[in-house]
């Protein structure tokens, strides 16, 4: 993975920042331009195929669950999942309130990148609802920009009726969720999982770990055991840095 610093946003949630952000992906150095991106949450696992839809490849734009809301007020989409090509995403990212802004520009230098988050976020709402559902109101404003010029046709909407297959182990029912999966042996019919937070914390681990363990070889939980490992000796080590 690459990760970029951005820098600090005075005066805007950090919660903005990081779900703004991921809009301009697209513009990041390094992403081709046939690169498949696709939005999602810092705590969203996915787990498996969704049978409601694949991405039809003969479309350009895919939003999934694109039947959550009521599109009659303004026009907005959650953010798991968007995805298209990143020469596709660079197409609508110049759209709606950011007319004018080339993408492309963006990949030159990573300062240019944390500018024009900058200016995005100074627009953002201050009240915390607003800036909550900020990026997903700025990208469907940007989406019916670009639909106006590129036609609907391009642009394939797939929804979500959580039925086998779109299921979700979901933090709301945790427990009900992994006891199904567990019954089953197996995590055959869901689509994703909104992890528990904090995931590092003893009581929350072992929960999630549940789910890791039937989801992943178990090298790869080994890996995660050790990463957990080295987060919480950091983290403790940090917090006596800061009491001391």
């Amino acid at each position: 993975a690459e990760i970029y610093w951005l820098g600090r946003f005075p005066g805007v949630r950090t919660s903005t920042a990081a779900q703004v952000a991921r809009i301009f992906a697209a513009g990041a150095p390094g992403v081709s331009d046939e690169d498949y991106l696709l939005t999602s949450d810092a705590d969203m696992f996915p787990l498996g195929p969704w049978v409601g839809g694949a991405a039809d490849p003969t479309r350009d734009l895919h939003l999934y669950y694109a039947n959550a809301y009521d599109q009659r007020e303004y026009p907005h989409y959650p953010m798991c999942y968007v995805g298209a090509r990143a020469g596709v995403w660079r197409e609508v990212v110049g759209k709606g309130e950011l007319p004018g802004l080339d993408v492309a520009d963006l990949r030159k230098d990573i300062r240019a990148f944390a500018g024009v988050l900058a200016f995005t976020l100074s627009r953002a709402p201050e009240d915390a609802a607003g800036a909550w559902n900020y990026d997903e109101r700025l990208l469907g404003g940007m989406i019916a920009a670009w639909q106006e010029d590129a036609g609907r046709a391009r642009i394939q909407e797939i929804s979500r009726t959580f039925a086998e297959g779109e299921w979700r182990v979901d933090r709301s029912d945790w427990e009900g969720a992994l006891a199904e999966a567990e019954k089953r042996g197996s995590l055959a019919g869901f689509a994703d999982a909104h992890l528990l937070r904090p995931g590092y914390t003893e009581e929350n681990w072992l929960r999630v770990r549940r789910l890791l363990r039937m989801a992943l070889s178990p090298e790869d939980l080994a890996w995660v055991d050790d990463y957990r490992e080295m987060w919480v000796r950091a983290e403790a080590s940090g917090e006596k840095e800061r009491t001391s």
